[in-house]
């Protein structure tokens, strides 16, 4: 029994609220900016990812012909807007 009591009085490993405040305001912040971090590489390889999907050659060679893939059919004129879009910007 006094070993428990010794322990109940005991407070040399107390905590104020304060540090526990700022400590998970450290993790917060430390969480947040890991989470921006990963979904930026995410989104990254989303795109690297469509740009390979994009730029994948379906071109083959047979034994009288060879077969170049066009690329895509509705293709823009170089140097103009994109098809069904706006992107003047209102005054």
């Amino acid at each position: 029994m006094r070993t428990f009591l010794r322990f109940w009085r005991d407070d040399r490993g107390e905590t104020s609220a304060m540090a526990i405040v700022l400590i998970t305001t450290i993790m917060a912040f430390g969480a947040i900016t890991g989470l921006v971090t990963v979904r930026n590489q995410i989104v990254q390889e989303f795109g690297d990812f469509s740009l390979a999907i994009e730029n994948l050659n379906q071109s083959f060679t047979t034994f009288n012909a060879t077969y170049v893939d066009p690329g895509p059919f509705p293709t823009d004129p170089p140097n103009d807007e994109p098809a069904c879009l706006d992107v003047n910007v209102g005054s």
